[in-house]
């Protein structure tokens, strides 16, 4: 990845867009100040392009997201050491959760946590079993295009979707569907 950051736009839209910017060697100018949704991309490849070490990496994400009008939901993935920080609109404490201590076994049980808990810091003890009626509900609140296209959540086409979802489910805890 040429620029470690992805937003909701497909990434190759995202490069092609930001390379047109000054600081990319473009010939566009680029306001850092920008509140747009459509600059958040830029925005942040900005700022990490003139990252100064003297603040951890970690806590400079989080910087970048505050700073570039953050979506529903933030993650901070820290590779190298395998753990991931995330939060939301709702649950605004970072939670974290190093993924080396987590179970990755074909057929174990799945865990999870609400991204919108109020839990904060390392959430291991707070994962629970993961069902899948519980996967089929954070399925049914998790496409807001229900919002916008009242039909939707009636549509074959969405029906589709949950029992594909529900099957994918089911396989990754070795069920026989």
């Amino acid at each position: 990845m040429p620029v470690p950051v992805l937003c909701n736009d497909p990434y190759r839209k995202e490069l092609k867009a930001v390379g047109a910017y000054d600081f990319m060697g473009g010939g566009k100018g680029f306001d850092s100040y920008s509140k747009k949704w459509e600059d958040r991309f830029a925005k942040a490849t900005h700022m990490l392009m003139f990252y100064k070490s003297g603040i951890s990496p970690i806590d400079y994400s989080w910087q970048v997201l505050d700073s570039i009008k953050p979506g529903q939901w933030q993650l901070v993935a820290d590779l190298r050491n395998g753990v991931v920080h995330f939060r939301s609109d709702v649950g605004k404490e970072v939670k974290s959760l190093d993924l080396s201590a987590c179970g990755f076994e074909r057929g174990g049980p799945l865990e999870y946590i609400d991204i919108n808990s109020e839990l904060k810091g390392d959430v291991r003890g707070g994962l629970t079993k993961l069902t899948a009626d519980l996967n089929d509900s954070y399925v049914a609140r998790g496409f807001p295009i229900g919002y916008v296209n009242k039909e939707f959540p009636e549509s074959e086409d969405y029906r589709n979707i949950k029992a594909n979802l529900r099957r994918y489910y089911l396989r990754l805890i070795g069920h026989k569907y």
